[in-house]
């Protein structure tokens, strides 16, 4: 296993931080770093891994695990757009604008509401499709705890201009609605990160978690586990 990092669990360190402890997501991490050293796997660090190194290590099969890659928003205007995985880490103000509907950005909202933001949720998604992601418990949780905490979510609509200080969000049903704005965070949906399997000359290959199909932490898991059962 090569990690281009310096640690194990890609984004459960991540998820862990903005969930919060109750989800036991650390030790879930921990579990499964002591389960890769009692089966005997060989582990690098701090190793991105190119087709090259592919190459020079000749393996009978590459099991791609790299992640999915977050699609920019294409706004710009009076008020900072940060990156998702920034903005625990961001200065901004109270009013903020959450570009996105899966489950890290409706984690991401109710971090920032609790941290007593004014949040509005703004998703090109359906309405039934709003926080997906999350298991049917943890949805209902979610959505009854934003809307009873003041979070106003824009479904089917997008952020057709950023003003000096304002965003102004064309609605699902054809109108414009202009709000106070101080920050956009840019939780957009991720997409398949599959490129590095292009072109290899290896016999059997494999791409798992959100690499392949982006959803959540239990799916990533299963389809890794599902991929090693059939080697």
């Amino acid at each position: 296993m090569f990690e281009k990092t310096g640690s194990l669990g890609g984004m459960l360190g991540f998820a862990s931080m903005v969930k919060g402890p109750h989800e036991n997501l650390d030790d879930l991490a921990a579990y499964l770093e002591r389960q890769l050293e009692i089966a005997g796997v060989n582990v690098t660090l701090n190793k991105e891994v190119d087709q090259a190194l592919i190459d020079s290590e000749a393996p009978d099969a590459v099991i791609l695990a790299v992640g999915g890659t977050r699609t920019k928003l294409d706004v710009s205007g009076g008020v900072p757009v940060i990156d998702f995985d920034s903005f625990m880490t961001a200065d901004m103000g109270e009013n903020v604008v959450v570009y996105g509907s899966n489950a890290q950005a409706f984690d991401c909202a109710l971090w920032l509401t609790v941290r007593k933001k004014h949040v509005t949720i703004v998703t090109p998604s359906a309405n039934k499709d709003l926080d997906m992601q999350q298991s049917q418990h943890a949805m209902r949780f979610m959505t009854t705890a934003l809307y009873s905490l003041g979070v106003k979510v824009y479904p089917g609509a997008s952020i057709k201009q950023i003003g000096d200080g304002q965003v102004t969000i064309a609605t699902e049903v054809g109108t414009n609605v202009t709000i106070d704005c101080d920050a956009v965070i840019d939780g957009a949906e991720m997409e398949p990160n599959t490129a590095l399997l292009d072109g290899i000359s290896v016999s059997e290959t494999y791409a798992i978690g959100d690499c392949n199909e982006p959803f959540n932490i239990a799916l990533a898991i299963r389809s890794g586990n599902d991929v090693a059962r059939a080697l």
